[in-house]
């Protein structure tokens, strides 16, 4: 870290991560690059907290966000097209592939049920050709007990993966314990991004929505592009229309994960459902 970062806090999160791993953090598809060892340095005799080891993301790793675009950018067009072109079953397949990794992965954390990621995205998450992913930046996750008292909270999180309860700021991870169904609600618009290209809420509205431009505001009113309010939709972009193309189970989920889930939280698929409806 630089060393502003290297707070009591931080080394006291760090090393509770380091003593407390979750179980299962790896296997030939996946790897939670999660901290394994704490690292000081020597200043004035004396040893000050500076960082830590983690395990490398897998080789020719490439950020999952390249994936989550309309388009695979022309650099990586001969790595990626063919392995991930969502106009082919291959493609939609190796991308399902990818879901159930993360899903795995994110299922391995919260079973521990003292971790939430908080800030759960897909610049968070990198994937190889072969279809490994790696779930990295896990320092900055909510650690809490095991009745809901947080040990340490969150440090970030990003707008356009925050439920509708933290876009009105009934629940901020700074101060206020994060239930896993926040992360719930994350991995669902990675996926739909994953699948589909775009974001679930990216569309434009009209009448009493006219004036809601930003995901963040669309988030808090509920304005998934395939919810209750689809007949306000206004301009919607060609790419949400591949969504009827999906299975009815995963259309489910989405609907459960943004829809049902809008008010009800609890009701957002878990990682475990997820890979559970995918590997299926």
């Amino acid at each position: 870290y630089f060393e502003e970062y290297c707070t009591p806090e931080k080394e006291q999160k760090t090393l509770f991560q380091v003593e407390n791993p979750p179980q299962n953090l790896s296997n030939s598809n996946f790897i939670v690059c999660w901290p394994i060892e704490m690292v000081y340095r020597a200043e004035n005799q004396l040893l000050q907290f500076a960082g830590f080891i983690m395990p490398l993301a897998y080789p020719n790793s490439q950020q999952l966000y390249e994936l989550c675009l309309p388009n695979i950018k022309q650099s990586l067009q001969d790595v990626l097209h063919q392995k991930f072109n969502r106009t082919t079953k291959e493609g939609m397949i190796a991308r399902f592939k990818l879901c159930v990794n993360i899903a795995i992965a994110i299922h391995a954390i919260h079973s521990s049920k003292q971790y939430v990621l908080v800030d759960a995205k897909p610049q968070n998450i990198s994937f190889t050709p072969n279809g490994q992913i790696a779930v990295t930046d896990v320092d900055s996750i909510q650690i809490n007990d095991l009745v809901g008292n947080v040990i340490h909270h969150a440090a970030v999180a990003t707008p356009e993966y925050i439920p509708s309860e933290g876009q009105n700021g009934i629940l901020l991870p700074t101060t206020h314990f994060i239930p896993q169904s926040w992360d719930n609600f994350a991995i669902a618009v990675i996926f739909y991004e994953l699948l589909m290209g775009l974001h679930p809420y990216a569309a434009t509205f009209g009448g009493a929505y006219a004036n809601q431009n930003t995901v963040s505001e669309k988030i808090q009113n509920g304005l998934f592009v395939h919810g209750n309010q689809k007949k306000r939709v206004s301009i919607v972009p060609p790419m949400h229309n591949n969504y009827q193309l999906l299975p009815t189970t995963l259309q489910t989920l989405f609907y459960d994960a943004f829809e049902n889930g809008h008010n009800f939280p609890d009701k957002r698929p878990t990682a475990e459902v997820w890979g559970q409806t995918l590997f299926a």
